[in-house]
């Protein structure tokens, strides 16, 4: 028994256990404080205005994509392997972003279109792009494993604005001035972000960064098929609120928008195992392959646990969140929210998948799964959208996320290998689970 707490306690572990504490303790202060705030927000806006803000935010985020160029996907995996001088390829990353940045800003300012009210609300929240080069940082800080940093960056800026909002609210305020709160917190994120990089050994001011044509050029090459597979992945995200807005009404997208905030509130489950365990994932494959295949299983089994358990809890007490939340008013969400907290399912799978694609470079077969999955988003939303409102919106959004995620991953001969073992582990977990429990008194997790 000491023997196992001593392998429990390792220094790699222990690692892993303070980065765990700390994003976990984050999401759940934010799932809290994120659930007031979306609750207050829908009760006292009501549904249409609570639709129309959830508008702009998802053509913003749709949009979004062209902001990074891509290279978000692949720069933690550039700072740890550390090929380049960090002072240009915090440069080069920047530039590019710069670039895409100044992008998105055109087309929203050509093509941005409806109410007035409408128009100026997307306006307002468009002008977080001017922050967006400096996530950078985030990536760079993720690598380093310095998830401390991290959490201050963005949980002060969020609890702050998140007062400032329910005093709006409260207040009455006007919608432009709600959703201006938002730029306020992407802008304090940005500053704190750079302070904390600041604060790192061998770091260079902003001043210190060069940019590099070749980098940058090398960047974009490897980062080109993400471009569009991250436009793809958005669109599963966000083009049914957007379609369920123009084929419906705005007051549908509220209904719709109240069961989303919830169930991918917990998307940040993957997202917390994927930050923590990536960067060990590479590392591990520099080992051997035996270490790279036992830290993926490892990843895999994480993922299918924290999966099935909420998706279970809420497909049971649907009706209590959504009563409790939203009110009287949002009922009709609930079958809504039943279908889409299984969606968590297959974006562990898909978070999963990503873990080995991003490590071995085949970035071509992420992008070409999100595509077939978000066409099928598209047709799936013009079908269902029409006759069922949100429901066919969440159901056209779980039927893609499957296809994306999981049934894609039989099309690549390449990949049938890792296909067969996330099957094995995500459908049929209670073996593999098993194992798990075996590896944790092992040397290597």
């Amino acid at each position: 028994m000491i023997s196992l707490f001593k392998k429990l306690l390792s220094p790699h572990r222990l690692h892993l256990i303070k980065n765990a504490r700390l994003l976990l303790v984050e999401r759940f202060l934010q799932l809290i404080i994120n659930l007031i705030v979306v609750s207050t927000t829908a009760k006292t806006l009501g549904a249409t205005n609570f639709g129309m803000i959830n508008y702009s935010i998802a053509l913003y985020e749709l949009l979004g994509f062209i902001s990074d160029l891509g290279v978000d996907n692949i720069a933690v995996r550039e700072f740890v392997k550390g090929e380049y001088k960090l002072s240009k390829l915090l440069g080069s990353i920047f530039a590019v972003k710069i670039m895409g940045t100044f992008v998105v800003g055109l087309i929203v300012f050509l093509f941005n279109n409806g109410s007035t009210q409408q128009v100026t609300l997307t306006y307002i929240v468009a002008g977080c792009l001017f922050f967006e080069p400096f996530k950078l940082l985030l990536f760079y800080l993720q690598a380093r494993t310095d998830m401390t940093a991290i959490v201050y960056a963005r949980i002060g800026p969020f609890i702050l604005c998140s007062v400032i909002k329910l005093l709006m609210l409260y207040f009455h305020m006007n919608l432009y001035s709600f959703v201006a709160v938002i730029v306020l917190e992407n802008l304090l994120t940005a500053c704190l972000l750079y302070y904390f990089y600041s604060k790192q050994k061998n770091c260079c001011t902003l001043t210190q960064w060069r940019p590099s044509l070749s980098v940058s050029l090398e960047l974009l090459k490897n980062s080109f098929p993400l471009i569009f597979s991250n436009a793809f992945k958005l669109g599963l995200f966000r083009l049914d609120q957007i379609m369920l807005s123009n084929m419906i009404s705005n007051t549908e997208l509220g209904y719709y928008a109240s069961a989303y905030k919830i169930s991918h509130a917990l998307f940040f489950i993957p997202t917390i195992l994927y930050a923590i365990y990536f960067p060990f994932i590479v590392e591990a494959k520099k080992q051997s392959h035996e270490a790279y295949m036992k830290r993926l299983k490892t990843f895999y089994a994480l993922l299918a646990i924290t999966a099935y358990v909420p998706a279970i809890i809420f497909t049971l007490s649907a009706n209590i969140a959504i009563h409790f939340l939203f009110g009287q008013e949002y009922i009709t969400a609930v079958p809504i929210l039943i279908v889409q907290i299984w969606s968590l399912l297959f974006v562990n799978i898909e978070a999963a998948r990503s873990a080995y694609l991003f490590t071995e470079n085949k970035t071509y077969f992420y992008s070409f799964s999100t595509m077939l999955g978000c066409m099928s988003n598209i047709l799936l939303n013009l079908a269902l959208v029409p006759r069922f409102h949100g429901l066919g919106a969440a159901i056209a959004s779980l039927v893609s996320l499957a296809i994306t995620g999981y049934f894609s991953g039989f099309l690549f001969k390449e990949i049938h290998g890792q296909t067969i073992i996330l099957t094995k582990i995500f459908f049929c977990p209670y073996k593999e689970l098993t194992k798990l429990y075996k590896d944790l008194t092992s040397s290597q997790l």
